[in-house]
C-alpha cells in the first residue's frame, strides 16, 4: 500500500491529514493530540481507551487544606451572637459528659463518682454532635433539607437535649440516700451535671429567639 494511501480504506490522500473517502484521521498533529490507532493496530486488547488514558495522565486537582484553628476561630467570631451562643452551648454540653455527674457513697463510706458518659450522657453526646453537625452544614450552605426538620431542626435537637439532661438529673436526685455516710459526704448531682443542663437551656433559648426573629414568608 502506498504511503500516500489511507490506512483504513486505501484511498489516495493527496497529502491530506483526513481521508476524503472515509474521514479517517491520518495525522492528528493539527488537533494537538496523538493519532488514534485502528482496531487492527491495537496490540493489547485490555489497554485503556485514549480518553481514559488522557484522564489518567491529567494532573490531579490539589486537595483543599483543612482550615487552621485561627481561621475557625475567626469564622466563629464573625457569626451573629444568636449562632455563637448555641454552638458554644452544644460544645459545652458535649464536653461536660467527660466529667463526674454524680457522687455516691459505697458500703465502706467512701465517695465514688460516675462520669456523665455513664449517667446517660452518651445520648446527650449524640444530640450535641448532631446539633453541631447540623449547624456546620447550614453554615457551609448545605443544610439538611428533610421536610420540617430543615426549619425546626435546631429547636428539636436542643429541646431533646434539654429534656434528656433534665431526666438524667432527676434520676440522680432520686437515687436512694447512702445507708452509711460517716464522713458526711455530699452525695448526689455534681456541678458538672448542672452545667450540662444549663448549656442545653442556653442553646435552646438562643435558638428560640433566632427562630422567632426569622423572616416570615
Amino acid at each position: 500500500m502506498s504511503t500516500d494511501a489511507c490506512p483504513a480504506c486505501g484511498a489516495s490522500l493527496g497529502g491530506a491529514s483526513i481521508c476524503p473517502a472515509c474521514d479517517h484521521i491520518v495525522d492528528s498533529a493539527f488537533l494537538g493530540a496523538k493519532a488514534l490507532p485502528l482496531d487492527d493496530e491495537a496490540t493489547d486488547p485490555g489497554a485503556p481507551s485514549p480518553l481514559a488514558q488522557a484522564r489518567s495522565e491529567a494532573p490531579a486537582a490539589p486537595r483543599a487544606a483543612p482550615p487552621e484553628p485561627g481561621v475557625i476561630l475567626d469564622r466563629f467570631l464573625a457569626l451573629h451572637w444568636l449562632k455563637q451562643v448555641p454552638i458554644a452551648g452544644n460544645g459545652l454540653a458535649l464536653l461536660m459528659i467527660l466529667f463526674p455527674w454524680s457522687v455516691a457513697v459505697n458500703r465502706a463510706g467512701r465517695a465514688t463518682s460516675t462520669l456523665g458518659l455513664f449517667e446517660g450522657g452518651w445520648f446527650a453526646a449524640l444530640l450535641a454532635g448532631a446539633a453541631l453537625y447540623y449547624t456546620f452544614r447550614e453554615e457551609e450552605g448545605q443544610p439538611l433539607r428533610v421536610g420540617a426538620y430543615d426549619e425546626y431542626g435546631h429547636l428539636a435537637l436542643n429541646g431533646a437535649g434539654l429534656a434528656w439532661s433534665l431526666y438524667c438529673l432527676v434520676s440522680i436526685w432520686l437515687q436512694p440516700a447512702p445507708a452509711q455516710n460517716p464522713f458526711n459526704i455530699d452525695a448526689g448531682a455534681t456541678l458538672f451535671a448542672y452545667l450540662h443542663l444549663l448549656a442545653w437551656a442556653v442553646a435552646l433559648g438562643a435558638r428560640y429567639i433566632a427562630f422567632s426573629e426569622r423572616p416570615r414568608p
